[in-house]
């Protein structure tokens, strides 16, 4: 494909290209100062020509937010725009004299499913197709990769799998989403508008996502949810075995199934806009779907931010859960700027991991010793029954406890803003 075909190719989708960039594998290339954009059909393009075409403008302002968080760099540097194998077979880097090249990945770079189909955990580490890819181009041209992820810890897993590629943790993808912050929107806490429990908001489909949804559906919760299917469904997508459930964990086996078939009939379950069911086939498809060409919650959605005012604690569910490697991203950052506690729905390590920036968790008021728990299934039981004890909580009693724990909560909605005026004023 000429770069004319590709230029019209991506017009056409531009009006969602801004969120969306992971569906178009771009390279931005910093080479000595000199700017270029590598295309997926294998072209390079000087950053010069590439600004006059109208799909451009949203990347370019992406890249801007990217190279604050990244900062002024004298060496070459790429960033990535995807979560999936790059470009072509022969990509090769900008001339230069390095032996070791900077890579940043705007995405979490494990992107496979937690569905049997592709990944089974069982203590054993598959091979990750982007990694893959970019170990033979550090090859094809001769170098060393340091790629900076937003995945923690991936290089005591992946250093000898990938010798030419060295892993740093830089969540280039969070702190970019934090830009979106508007400080004047940012709410006080307010007890009196309590009127739920949990809130947990959902876009994408995730199996994980889908036993949240089922067990906090006929509670006291503001939930999202929009796919329709069947439980066999669910149970190929998962990556162990619930029917055993019914022995090994029968209260919680009861209500996600319960819940499940009340879900089923509601569909779409909707927050803040209309969209139509959208079936599960039970396979790894599944995966793919998502109901919206944006990425929510946006951080300065001011209907969002009403949803979460009125519930007591954030179920927040994470992208990934069964995987390898703690991450944090913007679904996070919501409660924290409504001033809500949470609950992280995600891989272990999560809170530590946001601790590390920092922020306050709850440990003080519940059981947060899920974070803890590397097997998968086990970390899932736990957090549910964390939920099952705050659901036994009085609506006085989570009244109580907000106010208790406002210090923690201003802190935190303070952090926030700390690391957005850090990067970008």
């Amino acid at each position: 494909m000429n770069i004319v075909g590709e230029i019209k190719k991506l017009n056409k989708k531009s009006k969602y290209l801004s969120n969306n960039l992971q569906r178009h594998r771009i390279i931005y290339e910093n080479f000595y100062g000199k700017e270029t954009i590598a295309l997926s059909s294998g072209e390079r393009i000087s950053i010069q020509k590439f600004v006059k075409y109208d799909f451009a403008k949203d990347i370019i302002q992406e890249i801007k937010h990217y190279k604050k968080v990244i900062g002024q760099r004298q060496k070459p540097f790429l960033i990535y725009f995807s979560c999936y194998p790059p470009l072509h077979k022969n990509y090769y880097l900008p001339e230069n004299q390095e032996k070791h090249i900077d890579v940043f990945f705007s995405e979490i770079i494990i992107k496979y499913s937690n569905g049997k189909t592709l990944f089974e955990y069982t203590g054993q580490y598959i091979d990750i197709p982007l990694m893959k890819e970019f170990q033979r181009i550090a090859e094809y041209n001769s170098v060393s990769l340091r790629c900076y992820c937003c995945e923690k810890d991936l290089e005591k897993i992946f250093t000898k799998q990938y010798p030419n590629l060295y892993f740093k943790y830089f969540d280039l993808y969070l702190l970019k989403s934090i830009r979106y912050i508007n400080n004047e929107l940012l709410p006080n806490l307010d007890v009196e508008r309590l009127d739920k429990k949990f809130i947990s908001l959902n876009r994408r489909y995730e199996c994980h996502r889908n036993i949240i949804a089922a067990f906090l559906y006929r509670g006291d919760s503001i939930i999202s949810w929009y796919f329709l299917g069947s439980w066999d469904n669910l149970k190929n997508n998962l990556w162990f075995e619930i029917d055993h459930w019914k022995y090994t964990h029968p209260g919680l086996y009861k209500k996600i199934s319960k819940g499940y078939q009340h879900l089923n009939n509601k569909v779409p379950v909707i927050v803040d806009e209309d969209e139509t069911a959208m079936n599960l086939q039970g396979n790894e498809m599944d995966f793919t779907l998502n109901p919206f060409s944006r990425v929510t919650p946006f951080l300065e959605d001011i209907s969002i931010m009403e949803k979460f005012s009125q519930a007591f604690c954030a179920v927040v569910n994470l992208s990934r859960f069964a995987d390898i490697g703690s991450y944090i991203d913007e679904k996070a950052i919501m409660p924290m700027l409504c001033k809500r506690p949470f609950i992280i729905v995600g891989k272990a390590g999560s809170l530590a991991l946001l601790k590390s920036y920092g922020f306050l968790t709850f440990s003080d008021f519940w059981d947060e010793s899920y974070d803890e728990i590397e097997n998968h299934e086990k970390r899932l039981t736990k957090i549910l029954e964390l939920i099952e004890y705050l659901d036994r909580m009085s609506k006085k009693d989570i009244k109580n406890t907000l106010k208790e724990m406002a210090f923690i909560l201003e802190h935190n909605q303070k952090q926030v803003t700390t690391i957005r005026n850090k990067y970008f004023g």
